[in-house]
């Protein structure tokens, strides 16, 4: 009986051994695939990461290259205008239709919707290129055109016939095609005016060519200027666009002459040479400061120096302008002090003859100091030239004989004038 029991027992282990085993692998495989599903989904999502990045980093890219190249091609149209109205294509005012404008592969309708509307804004502020565009509506639509050679179906462009009826319609007699391609590192304009008939015989043709890694000389439709000019004047921007300046100013300050009755002598204009540094507080420039210094030396008569502070305030514009002259607005606080006759008609009494000579052969030295404050106006011409007009209230000299009023509004009396010319370096 025992060897019985003992072969039934091993059996019946060996069966529940047997049936155990697919339950025990199943386990071990979904623990597997427990431990390892974030691995998984942590590759997955970084390669849906690197995928979206890569795509927006081509997007990105697609984008800069469209933007420099639109850029590109009106610099090219801005070009061709500005050639025109320095040899205008035509002896009279023309009327030409834009028949066809070409693009680089990929750019589409957009870019040239861009450049058709580039274009006509610059003929309309241009009439001096002698060249009217009419509206062309036939020459993209599909038309139809029949003869005895056969029926052709074709845009308006294609079909020479069609235009000729459009050209008299229009009252235009000639078309004008552009052409825009990407030949290497080169943009290239191709034009050609042509006569509205079956010939199509070229009356006009252009070509001109831009490397594309260039910047843009982004010109003003107002007011065309060459290519060199642009350059030019984009090359004085960048140089006059430090934060620090260094002017140099010729200064002639007039006091007002005294009233008849007071029996004063009238004081002689100043002379003032100054310089300093003037900085802008902002990248518009529309607001500035400057401090500068000044002396003053005419023999037998005076010699002094000053020192002014100034805050200007651009009064036509919002920024200050390049290519076109700024009128601002300033006001200023200065110190001067002269010595030698000058500074003796500017004292408190009527000086007499005695003190005049003393003060002459220098047995007398007067100085006199004063503080001032002044308004005026300042206009510049590319930050390079500037003319200013100013007015000054001087306190400490109200009670002088030799000083009077050009203008008294009471708490505020203007006791003197003046003009200068500045250069900046």
């Amino acid at each position: 009986m025992a060897p019985l029991r003992s072969s039934l027992l091993s059996s019946v282990r060996s069966s529940i051994r047997s049936s155990l085993r697919p339950i025990v692998v199943a386990l071990a495989a979904l623990v597997a695939v427990v431990t390892s599903s974030p691995a998984l989904a942590q590759g997955s999502a970084e390669g849906l990461a690197t995928d979206d990045l890569q795509q927006a980093q081509a997007e990105n890219l697609r984008r800069d290259l469209a933007n420099h190249l639109h850029l590109r091609a009106y610099d090219l149209l801005d070009e061709l205008v500005y050639g025109w109205t320095r040899a205008p294509p035509f002896a009279t005012d023309t009327a030409v239709v834009v028949a066809d404008v070409t693009v680089p592969f990929g750019f589409g309708s957009g870019l040239e919707a861009l450049l058709e509307n580039h274009l006509a804004e610059l003929i309309l502020k241009h009439p001096e290129t002698r060249v009217r565009l009419a509206h062309c509506p036939a020459c993209s639509q599909l038309a139809v055109h029949a003869d005895k050679t056969g029926t052709v179906m074709s845009r308006g462009i294609d079909a020479p016939g069609v235009l000729a009826r459009v050209g008299q319609d229009s009252g235009a007699q000639h078309a004008l095609f552009l052409d825009v391609e990407a030949e290497g590192s080169a943009l290239v304009l191709r034009t050609r005016i042509t006569t509205l008939d079956d010939d199509l015989t070229i009356v006009v043709s252009k070509t001109l060519s831009s490397s594309t890694s260039s910047a843009a000389l982004l010109r003003s439709g107002d007011k065309l200027v060459s290519a060199e000019q642009a350059r030019r004047e984009y090359l004085d921007a960048l140089q006059q666009r430090g934060p620090l300046a260094i002017p140099a100013k010729l200064s002639l300050l007039q006091f007002a002459p005294p009233p008849p009755e007071l029996g004063g002598i009238g004081a002689v204009p100043i002379v003032w040479l100054q310089t300093g540094a003037e900085f802008n507080i902002n990248h518009a420039r529309d607001w500035s400061g400057s401090v500068v210094i000044g002396g003053t030396y005419i023999p037998q008569l005076y010699n002094g120096l000053m020192i002014e502070a100034r805050l200007n305030r651009l009064l036509t514009g919002a920024s200050a302008s390049l290519t076109q002259p700024n009128l601002y607005g300033f006001g200023s606080v200065s110190i001067s002090t002269l010595t030698g006759p000058l500074a003796l008609i500017l004292r408190d009494d009527v000086p007499n003859v005695a003190d005049l000579l003393a003060s002459s052969t220098g047995v007398i030295v007067q100085t006199t100091t004063w503080p001032a404050i002044g308004a005026g106006v300042d206009l510049r011409i590319g930050n390079r030239v500037g003319a200013a007009f100013y007015a000054q209230s001087m306190p400490t000299l109200a009670a002088s004989p030799g000083i009077g009023r050009f203008l008294d509004f009471g708490l505020l009396q203007v006791h003197a004038i003046g003009g200068e010319v500045t250069l900046w370096f």
